[in-house]
């Protein structure tokens, strides 16, 4: 009796188990709106790679990274860098970080962070959404930065996982001197909007 009740038990397990992924996986293609994918690409000899989905609604912007080969343990953000005019970055038609921070008065790219995950494994899913409004002809780059392994001060971690970590992108709200440069840019993913 007690097998059969172990048995029972391990098909209900294994049958939840596999409602979840499907429930998981079907999110994860959901999407009413135009529907953008492009290969994540790694960045600085990181070897990280993936998939990215920008999914455009109406109401606005929902991004989703899926990573592999992150590092365990280590603390990583996800960001968005929108360019409305590429024509107007500073080699026209082909946008960079660059153009996120020059000129210093009217930049041509507008980043945010979208999220941030301390990697439990190898792989992970990084999603974020906003009421964005993105026009036709421009570009969105998703951006990994790795950032090391989390801090246990509350203050550092939070600058981990809340600012890319690099001084020259505007000090101190977006990296401290006291860190240095430390957030490494390790892959990204580019869309040209339809």
């Amino acid at each position: 009796m007690r097998k059969r009740n172990l048995c029972v038990f391990a098909v209900f397990t294994l049958a939840s188990m596999m409602s979840s992924v499907r429930a998981a996986r079907a999110a994860e293609d959901e999407c009413a709106g135009t529907r953008l994918t492009a290969n994540l690409v790694a960045e600085n000899d990181s070897g990280v790679t993936g998939k990215a989905l920008l999914c455009i609604t109406d109401a606005g912007v929902e991004a989703r990274i899926h990573a592999s080969a992150l590092t365990t343990g280590n603390a990583y953000t996800m960001w968005f860098i929108y360019f409305d005019n590429p024509s107007k970055c500073v080699t026209p038609g082909s946008c960079s970080d660059l153009d996120a921070f020059t000129p210093t008065d009217d930049p041509e790219g507008v980043f945010g962070r979208f999220d941030s995950i301390v990697a439990h494994a190898r792989s992970a899913t990084f999603s974020g959404h906003g009421g964005l409004h993105l026009s036709s002809g421009s570009v969105v780059s998703l951006e990994i930065v790795a950032h090391g392994v989390p801090s246990e001060d509350g203050k550092h971690r939070a600058r981990q996982l809340l600012t890319p970590q690099i001084p020259v992108l505007g000090a101190p709200g977006l990296g401290t001197s006291v860190d240095g440069t430390v957030g490494n840019p390790v892959a990204a993913a580019q869309f040209i909007l339809p």
